[in-house]
């Protein structure tokens, strides 16, 4: 369900936009001069725009009044045997209208910012679910199938070894939470906020959210190419991947498995609006700047070192499965197919992770970065 505000005597009110393209309104109470407590609220049906109000303590009484299509107002209460209709289109500037003029001018104002918002357009569950498929698609790269994996520091793989690629991605952090946000679940649908800037408009809100595209497919590319080879290269290398504590050491394996669930952590509290009260509250959720969050993560030496030891047991394990498909191709056994397809990117592999380790080995973690993260605050 998609939400967006709009102006109603002086306060936001939040418009309903369902899955079906319905929309609801509700209104302030409103309450009599004599106490009596009246709802109302605007919607759209067939004949138009709806301005409705009934009374708590009278099942009887209501009050309609339509905008129709052509412009004109129409209303109906208990008092009437049916629609009356004006025969001229509202015009909201005619002075002296009548006691109806108030209703009218109230519905017409709501219509007018609805069809405003309408008009530009803006990708918003696009947005909405951007964010979420890259919280997703994140905490995978990592290891984590679910926000509960991460909180309950479950065990988890870690065939993707994703960390350094994470912590790359969170340099160039592009936050869309001042787009959209969640607002949980209203009426069995889950519903997300918009909050785009009115200076933002339908080509500015996808340039925004590119990047964030851009790495999800990147997260998903990654992750489907290791998975469609990961069963070959332990069919040469049965130990592929696995045994990190063994190969590296206890101390170097427990401070990456640290490393890693802070960062799923971090990734939960740059996203916290999108997981349920429950789940804030059991990672405790801090108000920080963005840009101090990334920060205080992958500047950490810490942190440097374990994105150090994961790329050094990723080039280890390339370089010992590249010498053992060699051994296969020498000894002329048909046991893997495409050997030298797999040679030649675990060679890519190898390369890349040489690449990182060079990197974290000439800066460190006291390495110059340029600065963490984007939100629309920067502009």
């Amino acid at each position: 369900m998609e939400l967006f505000k709009v102006e109603y005597e002086g306060q936001q009110m939040v418009v309903r936009k369902s899955e079906s393209g319905s929309m609801y309104v509700p209104l302030p109470t409103r309450y009599g001069n004599r106490g009596a407590a009246f709802r109302e609220s605007i919607t759209h049906e067939e004949r138009g725009w709806r301005f409705t109000s009934t009374q708590d303590d009278d099942i009887e009484y209501y009050f309609h009044m339509w905008l129709k299509p052509d412009g004109r107002m129409a209303w109906a209460n208990d008092m009437t045997h049916g629609i009356e209709e004006f025969n001229e289109p509202f015009n909201p500037y005619y002075p002296n209208a009548g006691v109806l003029n108030d209703t009218a001018l109230k519905l017409y104002s709501i219509v007018k910012q609805i069809e405003a918002y309408q008009k530009r357009n803006l990708p918003m569950t696009e947005l909405f679910l951007l964010r979420q498929y890259y919280l997703t698609t994140s905490l995978k790269m990592l290891g984590y199938n679910s926000v509960d994996d991460v909180i309950e520091n479950s065990n988890v793989s870690r065939d993707y070894l994703g960390l350094n690629v994470v912590a790359s991605q969170l340099e160039e952090y592009r936050s869309l939470s001042g787009l959209v946000v969640s607002a949980g679940n209203l009426s069995g649908e889950e519903a997300f906020l918009c909050i785009v800037p009115e200076n933002v408009d339908r080509k500015k809100a996808l340039e925004l959210a590119k990047p964030v595209k851009e790495q999800i497919e990147d997260n998903v590319q990654f992750m489907q190419e290791q998975d469609n080879s990961l069963s070959q290269k332990r069919t040469i290398l049965p130990g592929y991947r696995t045994r990190m504590s063994e190969k590296m050491g206890v101390y170097s394996c427990d401070n990456y498995e640290r490393a890693v669930r802070n960062a799923a952590l971090l990734l939960l509290e740059l996203n916290s609006d999108l997981l349920t009260p429950e789940q804030r509250e059991r990672i405790g959720v801090e108000e920080l700047a963005l840009k101090d969050k990334i920060s205080e993560l992958i500047d950490s030496r810490d942190f440097n070192e374990a994105c150090k030891v994961e790329s050094k047991f990723a080039y280890d394990e390339s370089r010992e499965l590249i010498r053992k498909a060699k051994e296969v191709i020498t000894s002329g056994k048909d046991t893997v197919q495409d050997v030298s397809k797999i040679i030649d990117e675990e060679t890519k592999h190898a390369d890349d992770r040489k690449r990182s380790l060079d990197n974290h080995e000439k800066y460190g973690f006291k390495k110059k970065r340029k600065s963490k993260g984007y939100s629309l605050d920067d502009e």
